[in-house]
C-alpha cells in the first residue's frame, strides 16, 4: 500500500536537486572568481530551502507536476538507497575522490547554472558522469567532465581538433551542458526525464515512452530498451546529492581546497607552454591542469591572442616578461647554436627563456 510515508519520499530528490543550495561542500561566496559567468538566456528557476539528507518531510511540486507517480516514488527511493549503500561501501574511495574534486569545480559550475537560470544542483551530473576527470573517455567516446559525444559537442559550440578538445574545458563544457539541459527540459518538461535523456539520449527515452502506457520514470524502469545505467541514473544523482550534503555523517572526509581560480593571459599562436610557464614563473603541469582542453604543449597555431589560464597571481610575471621580449625581438628569425645543433628559433626571447643562454649567430 502507498501511504503518507511514501508520499513524503518525494522530497528526497526534488528538495535536494532543485531546491536546496548547498552551504557546505563546494560553497563559495559571490565574486571570488575573476572570470564572470556567461549571461543567462532562459527562464527556468527553483526556490531556496534547507533540509537534511533524511528523512524527508516535504512535498515539492515542480512546474505543477509531481516528481513522479506514487509508484515511481517507491521505486526511486529503493534505488537511491541502493546507490547510497554502494557509495558508502565498495565505491567509498571513488566517492571520496569525487568529493575532493567537487571543492574545486562546483563553485564555478554553479555560477554558470545560476546565470542560465537552471537548478544549481544539476552540477552533480558532472560528478556522476566523470568524477571531474577531464580526460575521461567512455566506451562510446564521450569525453570530459560532462561526457559529451562529438556530435552533441559540435552542436553546442565546442571545438574539437588536433590542438584542442573543448569538451575538457571546465568552463566552456559547463556552458554547453547548461544549454543542452535547457533543450532537453524543453522537450520533456520533466527533470527526471531530462536527466535520463542526458544519459541515454533524447531519442531513446522518447521511443521508450511511446512504447509504454506510463509516460514517467516508471515507463523507463519497465522498458527493455533502456539500459540499467539509465534506470539508475536519477537515483544515483539523488544519492550523490544526499551524501555530499552531509558527508561527515556518512563517514567521508571534507578536505580544505581552494576553488578553481586563475588569471587569464593572452598568448600568441603556436607558443610553447614551456615558454609561457618560464615567463609566468610556474610549471607546465600547472598550466596544463588549468587548461585541460589543450591536447599538446603548445598554443594552437591558428589561435591569435589565445586566452590561457595561468595560476592566480602569475599574470603580473608574464606581463613583465613581455617587456623583456622587446630586447630580444631584433634576433627573431635568426639561427641559434643550441645543444641540439644549429636551429631556427621563432624569436630569441623564447630561446633565452628556455635555454637561459643568448648565443645567437647571424642567419
Amino acid at each position: 500500500m502507498i501511504n503518507k510515508t511514501h508520499l513524503q519520499l518525494l522530497a528526497a530528490f526534488l528538495l535536494l536537486l532543485l531546491v536546496v543550495p548547498l552551504t557546505g561542500v563546494g560553497a563559495v561566496k559571490e565574486g571570488e572568481r575573476e572570470e564572470a559567468a556567461p549571461h543567462a538566456s532562459t527562464q527556468v528557476s527553483g526556490a531556496n530551502a534547507d533540509a537534511g539528507p533524511a528523512p524527508f518531510a516535504a512535498t515539492v511540486l515542480l512546474n505543477g507536476e509531481l516528481f513522479a507517480s506514487t509508484d515511481d516514488q517507491l521505486l526511486a527511493d529503493s534505488r537511491v538507497k541502493e546507490q547510497m549503500a554502494y557509495f558508502t561501501s565498495t565505491g567509498r574511495s571513488n566517492f571520496q575522490n569525487w568529493l575532493d574534486q567537487s571543492l574545486l569545480f562546483f563553485p564555478v559550475m554553479r555560477d554558470i547554472f545560476r546565470a542560465h537560470k537552471l537548478p544549481e544542483n544539476l552540477v552533480y551530473i558532472a560528478m556522476i558522469e566523470s568524477g571531474f576527470r577531464f580526460h575521461a573517455i567512455s566506451r562510446s567516446h564521450a569525453v570530459g567532465p560532462w561526457q559529451f559525444m562529438p556530435e552533441t559537442a559540435k552542436k553546442y559550440g565546442l571545438v574539437m581538433n588536433e590542438w584542442i578538445d573543448e569538451r575538457r574545458d571546465p568552463v566552456k563544457s559547463t556552458v554547453a551542458a547548461a544549454v543542452y539541459l535547457k533543450y532537453l527540459f524543453g522537450r520533456f518538461n520533466s527533470w527526471p526525464l531530462t536527466l535520463a535523456s542526458y544519459n541515454a539520449g533524447a531519442g531513446k527515452v522518447r521511443r521508450a515512452l511511446l512504447q509504454s502506457s506510463d509516460k514517467g520514470l516508471t515507463g523507463l524502469y519497465g522498458s527493455r530498451t533502456i539500459r540499467r545505467e539509465t534506470k539508475n541514473y536519477v537515483p544515483k544523482l539523488a544519492a550523490a546529492i544526499i551524501l555530499t550534503k552531509e558527508p561527515v555523517q556518512y563517514g567521508f572526509v571534507v578536505k580544505k581546497r581552494l576553488p578553481f581560480r586563475y588569471d587569464v593571459v593572452r598568448v600568441g599562436r603556436g607558443m610553447n607552454l614551456q615558454v609561457i610557464a618560464a615567463a609566468a614563473g610556474c610549471t607546465v603541469e600547472e598550466i596544463k591542469s588549468l587548461n585541460p582542453e589543450l591536447t599538446k604543449e603548445m598554443i594552437p597555431p591558428y589561435a591569435h591572442d589565445y586566452p590561457l589560464r595561468v595560476p592566480r597571481g602569475t599574470k603580473k610575471n608574464y606581463l613583465a616578461s613581455l617587456r623583456i621580449h622587446s630586447v630580444y625581438h631584433a634576433y627573431a628569425g635568426t639561427r641559434a647554436e643550441t645543444a641540439y645543433g644549429r636551429m631556427n628559433v621563432r624569436n630569441a626571447y623564447e630561446y633565452a627563456l628556455l635555454r637561459k643562454r643568448e648565443t645567437f649567430l647571424s642567419a
